[in-house]
């Protein structure tokens, strides 16, 4: 008799975004929140055991008394709808998910901006800008997007999405040094609709149109931001932007 083996399915899994589980050529549902939250938790803390209380604080901000019954079932649902009892593991009152090499964008993630910290260290322009655009490409949207978790927004979510702005400030100096002002200016005006509060992004538009010989708009850039910062904030822009303005006015 010839026993064959199956072969294991791949799997993927996404938090760059709204939650994503892939396995073999099926995406799974996972659509209710309490599931995207516990799923979510158990990846960033992957191969790890996490504990019941913490998948719960996650969870509820108030917990129910049947928190721990309610969290069982929900790692039951996970289990069905994935097809494997071993998708998540149990350690005492502990869960573990165990992901291979691959498996999560943010593994991806943390090997191109690795790659791309290399490749500036090395002068390697070309390396880094290409590294950094497929790191800011794995962003499907906000980091945890449909996943109803103030803990996990407020925390983790919030430091990835900040990685994303860090990655595109990167990547606008690179092309700015590289002489592509129009592509540019095109980004940074979607940039600065999305956050009006970051002002290298504007110091980068303001830089990009004067480099494109649109030094009126330039001009214009600055004074909006001028006049956002003082009615929303009552403050003015910061010494770097001031110093772009002033490098404008006098050429």
């Amino acid at each position: 008799m010839v026993v064959t083996s199956e072969k294991p399915r791949t799997r993927r899994f996404s938090l760059l975004g709204t939650l994503r589980l892939d396995i073999g050529s099926r995406q799974v549902a996972v659509t209710a929140g309490k599931m995207k939250v516990v799923l979510a938790a158990l990846l960033l803390n992957e191969n790890e055991p996490v504990t019941s209380d913490r998948l719960i604080e996650y969870m509820w901000e108030r917990p129910p008394a049947s928190a721990r019954t309610l969290l069982h079932s929900v790692i039951l649902r996970l289990r069905r709808i994935t097809a494997d009892r071993e998708f998540i593991r149990t350690r005492g009152s502990n869960y573990v998910l165990g992901v291979q090499p691959g498996e999560l964008d943010l593994h991806d993630l943390s090997a191109l901006l690795n790659r791309a910290d290399n490749a500036r260290a090395h002068s390697d322009v070309a390396t880094e800008h290409d590294c950094l655009s497929r790191a800011i490409e794995l962003w499907r949207g906000p980091t945890l997007a449909d996943v109803p978790s103030p803990a996990l927004r407020m925390g983790v979510a919030a430091r990835f999405d900040e990685m994303r702005l860090q990655a595109l400030d990167r990547q606008n100096d690179l092309d700015l040094a590289l002489g592509r002002c129009a592509e540019v200016v095109s980004r940074l005006r979607e940039v600065t609709r999305e956050h009006p509060y970051k002002e290298r992004f504007w110091k980068q538009l303001m830089t990009a149109l004067y480099r494109c010989g649109r030094q009126g708009e330039a001009l214009g850039a600055y004074h909006e931001l001028r006049r956002m910062l003082g009615r929303e904030l009552g403050i003015e822009p910061g010494p770097d932007v001031k110093a772009v303005y002033q490098s404008i006015l006098r050429p």
